[in-house]
């Protein structure tokens, strides 16, 4: 790679950035959501920041350590 390219932002970054929104949003500027939708977005705040966690355990391990035994 030469030096004056870029490289590409982390995914693992956009996981938690979304997660941040989604769980912020909602809560903080629309205050008359009903309970099932706040409900929701934390669960979907969740499922991000677990999926973000997910990805920055791939990027940090290395490739051997990774192998799910699942």
């Amino acid at each position: 790679m030469a030096a004056s390219e870029k490289t590409p932002a982390s995914a693992t970054v956009w996981h938690f950035v979304g997660a941040t929104f989604v769980l912020m949003i909602p809560m903080l500027w629309v205050h008359d959501l009903p309970w099932g939708v706040r409900v929701a977005s934390i669960a979907l705040g969740g499922a991000l920041i677990a999926v973000g966690i997910r990805r920055l355990r791939r990027e940090v391990l290395p490739p051997d350590a990774t192998d799910d035994e699942s």
